[in-house]
């Protein structure tokens, strides 16, 4: 996340050098007389400019603070809850995936799907696991049973990552 940070600044000053420079020399061609008029129409060019080059830093930054917000519910939500000690059977297992809205505001929309195991059998819960994302601004990120504990921007296979939950359910719940 601040590798992202830092190459948007470095993109942003790329940016800048040749603006600026464009500037300089355009106020040089005006022809403004005085110095304090001069300096007060290259201060007044540069803060233009520098409104459209805010919008994309901006955006990073509400990206990063998403991500931020995500990780305190990511170590609460990642790890499995595994309710049975004994191993079952596979093909007694059953997968049922629900979709919620965990919380939402006007800055940031936490969703999550749960993953509960069911007992074919008794119609019992024997496992539940999580995987939540984040949309805040353009950028989205990920956390749980499928993209692991810490927010990423991807999501890995989630068809082998939740087989490779099953297979721990039907292994039983892994001692401590």
């Amino acid at each position: 996340m601040s590798d992202e940070l830092a190459l948007a600044a470095i993109v942003l000053l790329i940016a800048a050098m040749p603006a600026s420079l464009a500037f300089l020399i355009l106020a040089d061609v005006v022809k403004l007389e005085g110095p304090g008029r001069k300096r007060r129409w290259i201060r007044i060019a540069l803060w233009l400019a520098a409104i459209p080059l805010s919008v994309p830093l901006f955006y990073s930054l509400w990206g990063a603070a998403g991500a931020a917000h995500l990780e305190p519910l990511c170590q609460a939500y990642a790890t499995p809850e595994f309710r049975r000690e004994t191993p079952t059977p596979r093909e007694w297992l059953q997968l049922k995936t629900s979709r919620v809205v965990h919380h939402s505001n006007f800055w940031f929309r936490v969703s999550m799907d749960r993953y509960q195991v069911l007992d074919r059998r008794y119609g019992t819960i024997i496992a539940v696991a999580d995987e939540l994302w984040i949309d805040a601004g353009r950028a989205r990120h990920y956390c749980g049973v499928i993209s692991g504990p810490l927010p990423v921007e991807t999501t890995r296979d989630a068809n082998s990552q939740l087989e490779q939950f099953l297979r721990q359910v039907a292994r039983g719940k892994p001692r401590a």
